[in-house]
């Protein structure tokens, strides 16, 4: 597991949220953050994801922070 953690006195924005689902099968097009995070909470698993090379599943009250050019 990697860490990540901010300095208190760094700024941080928030700049949109939203609650997502989807039924199996369905597959998210390509995505690429070009200099923002991604924080994903997972309410309700498994969610399979593929981030970059890694494969990976997130399970009810997982968390994942994706960090930016990341695709």
């Amino acid at each position: 597991m990697n860490n990540f953690s901010l300095n208190e006195k760094q700024i941080v924005t928030f700049m949109a949220g939203g609650l997502f689902s989807a039924d199996p099968g369905w597959k998210h097009k390509s995505r690429y953050h070009h200099g923002d995070y991604e924080l994903m909470i997972c309410l309700k698993g498994p969610i399979h994801l593929q981030v970059g090379e890694n494969n990976m599943t997130l399970n009810s009250n997982d968390v994942l922070m994706i960090p930016p050019l990341r695709s």
